[in-house]
């Protein structure tokens, strides 16, 4: 079971990759030329990039709005202490803490959903 410690770990590492590579910061989740694609088809992963961070990424992307941009104010800004963070999301100190306590609850159950999805797939498998 991942927790909110484990989901703040993951969230360094996704963060580090994402500031290191620049991978779709700002830019759209996938090209024009990917939405060209047939529907069903499986998606493109970069072998380049690891699992962790791949299911971290997905886990963020189904965030909503909210958490979305706690999380990218906490992790992907230059601001180094809470006050500064919660003045620029023009809420209150206790409100950013609340809210990224509540991203990270979020992000650990679509983490824990995942892996238990993916855990069933591979059981399936095995028993054909």
């Amino acid at each position: 079971m991942i927790d909110e410690n484990c989901v703040e770990s993951r969230l360094t590492r996704w963060a580090r990759i994402k500031m290191q590579t620049g991978v779709k910061l700002g830019f759209p989740e996938r090209s024009a030329f990917m939405n060209m694609t047939p529907a069903g088809s499986d998606p493109v992963i970069d072998p380049g990039v690891d699992l962790e961070f791949q299911q971290t990424d997905l886990a963020y992307n189904q965030l909503p709005e909210i958490p979305k941009l706690v999380i990218r104010k906490e992790f992907l800004s230059t601001c180094k202490n809470e006050a500064s963070k919660a003045y620029q999301l023009g809420i209150a100190i206790r409100t950013f803490r609340q809210y990224k306590h509540n991203a990270y609850k979020l992000m650990a159950n679509l983490l824990n959903a995942h892996l238990t999805h993916d855990a069933e797939k591979v059981y399936k498998s095995a028993n054909l």
